[in-house]
């Protein structure tokens, strides 16, 4: 394929997910108030400007923009700090990162990088976006704290669940030829239970909400321990996969109030179940 076809290309299917991503938020996992709960866009951004530079994070405000002038409106006076906001955010996050190059392949150490970059992009962005929100008066008074909160774990979130996923899948791609597989791992008949296993954990926490259990989000153990033991038994791949299911499947449900779960009314409970989900989407991929 034409180095240029090729590019225009990345540029379109990246601009695309973008937007489907924030479709996905606006619509789905949105929690009362102007602040999503969850940003998966952020994953995709931070995973697309590590892969391909900084220079690729033009994309980002350009589908922000597309976004808000469709199916995502926001006040005229905002939509330049909700540009700015991602932008900077991505930048800030990527450059850490990359700011020693890229491995081959993900490690630990490198993983933690990932990790200080990601807490880096979301505070950027909660920061200018917050604060562009106070002065386009989108925010109640003293609501500013609540909101910097909640934005912030929003994207860390968005991040850490969908971000590991896209990294380890672009670089195991381009090294697969040269990396044998490792004897260690666990094999396929494992494998096929484990796949099982997974399925039956969302269908019982699924169940528990629908029973009207008030401590049903609880079951959210089930998912987790299998993505632990994807962690200690298969490759990382399974285990990032994992996680975005967990963490989009659980966001879906309390944000939108499906099968009994109740979406948080109060920053308070917006800032514990973040920093529980995040909690929950970082430990196996420490693990891994």
């Amino acid at each position: 394929m034409p180095p240029a076809l090729r590019l225009s290309l990345r540029a379109v299917i990246l601009i695309g997910l973008y937007l489907l991503a924030t479709d996905f938020a606006d619509r789905f996992i949105a929690a009362p108030g102007s602040v999503s709960l969850l940003w998966p866009a952020a994953g995709l951004a931070l995973a697309a400007v590590v892969r391909y530079g900084l220079r690729w994070s033009w994309f980002v405000p350009v589908a922000m923009l597309v976004a808000h002038l469709t199916f995502s409106p926001a006040p005229a006076s905002f939509i330049p700090f909700s540009l700015l906001s991602n932008l900077a955010g991505v930048l800030a996050g990527a450059w850490w990162i990359r700011r020693d190059g890229l491995p081959e392949q993900m490690d630990t150490r490198w993983g933690f990088r990932v990790l200080v970059g990601a807490i880096l992009m979301a505070g950027v962005s909660a920061a200018i976006g917050v604060g562009g929100m106070h002065l386009t008066g989108m925010l109640p008074p003293g609501t500013a704290v609540n909101g910097l909160i909640k934005w912030f774990l929003g994207d860390l979130l968005g991040i850490v669940a969908v971000a590991p996923t896209l990294l380890l899948f672009t670089i195991r791609h381009a090294t697969r030829h040269t990396r044998p597989r490792d004897p260690h791992y666990g094999s396929e008949p494992e494998k096929l239970v484990w796949n099982i296993a997974l399925v039956v954990s969302f269908l019982l926490m699924a169940w528990g909400g629908a029973a009207g259990s008030p401590y049903a989000l609880g079951l959210s153990a089930l998912p987790l321990a299998v993505a632990v033991w994807s962690a200690l038994r298969f490759e990382p791949i399974r285990t990032a996969v994992a996680v975005l299911l967990t963490t989009l499947l659980i966001g879906t449900l309390v944000g939108r109030g499906l099968s009994g779960f109740q979406p948080p009314t109060r920053a308070l409970d917006s800032a514990i179940l973040l920093s529980y989900l995040c909690a929950m989407a970082i430990l196996p991929m420490i693990l891994a």
